[in-house]
């Protein structure tokens, strides 16, 4: 009798992890996804800021270039970020957009 009930909390104590295993890898699957939008809107926000400080009317405007230099800041610091959660890795990803 005692084995039966060591082998149904066992069974229910796996059953436990199991599923508390599949909420997490989903959960990080929502990060990493949700990272690699992110990253990719501040490079789109950094290219146009680039963009604009070229523009004769705006070039050597130091707001614009610290702007640019904080931009670039935050564009590494994310993708440092990004590593740390990302799933794949950037060669898998390529191969299968080709």
């Amino acid at each position: 009798m005692i084995l039966y009930t060591i082998l149904a909390l066992s069974l229910l104590i796996n059953a436990v992890l199991l599923w508390y295993a599949i909420y997490a890898i989903r959960k990080l699957l929502f990060i990493s996804d949700n990272a690699n939008l992110l990253l990719e809107a501040i490079e789109n926000f950094s290219s146009h800021l680039e963009n604009l400080y070229e523009l004769e009317t705006y070039y050597g405007d130091e707001t614009l270039k610290g702007l640019l230099r904080h931009s670039k800041s935050v564009v590494d610091d994310i993708k440092h970020h990004n590593d740390v959660y990302s799933l794949f890795e950037e060669e898998e990803i390529e191969e299968e957009k080709d």
